[in-house]
């Protein structure tokens, strides 16, 4: 069963939320480069900075929506096994002060939204 992670905990409940969560994140450590910061960012969403050019922050993105994709989460108190997927959105930018660090979120956002209404379980930049 895949579910987008948006909707894991209404369907499964919080432990089993907190449980994709932690895939989640474990998924993005092991495809990022050395280097790279990632950070929950809220709720559902996380956030990642690298210092990279935008066609090579698509393939980190790409390798980490694969890599979510196939791992296995528990639902805690049971024998089930599911999967969850994201949807990533990529942005590029050099930052040299707050306004840039905004626009970066804004664009990052945007292509988010492009990702969602793309169908989900994709990298939109």
């Amino acid at each position: 069963m895949f579910v987008d992670v948006k909707d894991y905990n209404d369907h499964f409940g919080h432990p089993a939320g907190d449980e994709a969560l932690c895939s989640i994140a474990e998924a993005t450590r092991a495809s990022c480069p050395n280097g790279s910061l990632v950070s929950r960012y809220g709720g559902e969403e996380f956030a990642l900075l690298l210092d990279a050019e935008l066609s090579d922050a698509v393939a980190v993105a790409e390798r980490i929506r694969a890599a979510v994709e196939v791992a296995d989460v528990a639902i805690p108190g049971t024998a089930v096994i599911n999967h969850v997927t994201i949807s990533a959105g990529v942005a590029s930018r050099t930052l040299a002060n707050m306004d840039d660090a905004q626009q970066l979120l804004r664009e990052a956002d945007n292509a988010l939204y492009h990702a969602k209404s793309d169908g989900r379980n994709c990298v939109r930049a």
